[in-house]
Parts: structure tokens; C-alpha cells; sequence
């Protein structure tokens, strides 16, 4: 063991000294993919938008027309690929109307425009008009009471 120095790898978060014989070939290396990955992306990869509409035609699942946006994996795979919030951008994309998101337990879904479930309106029939009034409920002379 002597002679052998510590490892210190530098990465975009800062850096991290590993003991002597540790893996810090294998982080190495991983840095190096990652930034062979960004430096694709930047040169011609597919464009935000076009990620969201792949997403959410490729994780879809029958019979449903959307995704959850946190349990399909879509959050932490826009995060890998293009390292931003990926919330902003599908704000982005509802407000021009491109895809369609409507807020769920844990996340949003996302649609495409076509493929949305229609909002389905709670109907009260038992109020539907106008309501009656404590005096028209309790007076003696009204229908209720005879």
C-alpha cells in the first residue's frame, strides 16, 4: 500500500478524493460519457419539445392517454438528458397548447391534445336552479306541510 496516492476527480459538482486502488477510474469515466452525451446534445440531439411528445407516446400505457409525470420516469429522464427543471418546460408547452397536463395525487399527467379525457363536470341535480329560501322550507302555509 505505500506509494499508492489517493485519486482526486474533479466533476461538475465539485470534486472528491478516493483512497488508493478505490473507483475513482470508474467515476472517471462516467464523467467522460456525460459530457460526450452534452456535447452530442448541443451538436444536433432531439429539441424539449420533441422529448416530451416521445415520452409521452412511448410510456404510455394502454388503456391510459397519458403519464404521470414523476412515476413514469419522465421528470428524472428530462433531468439526465437535458439537465433542467422539467416542470418550466411542460408549463411552457400547456400554456402554447402542444400538450395538455392536468394536476394529479404526486405529480401532473401529461397528454397529447388529442388524446386528453374530456373534463367530466360534477352535476348537482338536487340543486340545479333556484334554491328555496329557510322561510319557503318552514312555512306552515307551503306545500311541505299540507
Amino acid at each position: 500500500m505505500e506509494g499508492l496516492v489517493p485519486d482526486t476527480v474533479t466533476f461538475c459538482g465539485g470534486s472528491r478524493t478516493f483512497g488508493a486502488g478505490s473507483r475513482a477510474k470508474s467515476v472517471l469515466k462516467e464523467n467522460e460519457e456525460r459530457r460526450k452525451g452534452n456535447e452530442r446534445r448541443k451538436q444536433g440531439g432531439i429539441s424539449e419539445e420533441e422529448f416530451v411528445y416521445r415520452a409521452i407516446k412511448r410510456l404510455r400505457k394502454p388503456p391510459y392517454r397519458g403519464i404521470h409525470s414523476v412515476f413514469s420516469g419522465f421528470n428524472q429522464a428530462y433531468k439526465e438528458h437535458f439537465g433542467k427543471n422539467p416542470i418550466e418546460m411542460t408549463q411552457k408547452l400547456a400554456g402554447e397548447g402542444k400538450i395538455v397536463t392536468r394536476p394529479v395525487k404526486g405529480g401532473v399527467m401529461l397528454y397529447l391534445p388529442r388524446m386528453h379525457p374530456s373534463r367530466k363536470r360534477a352535476s348537482c341535480r338536487r340543486y340545479s336552479g333556484r334554491r328555496k329560501s329557510r322561510r319557503e322550507i318552514f312555512s306552515t302555509s307551503g306545500r311541505m306541510f299540507g
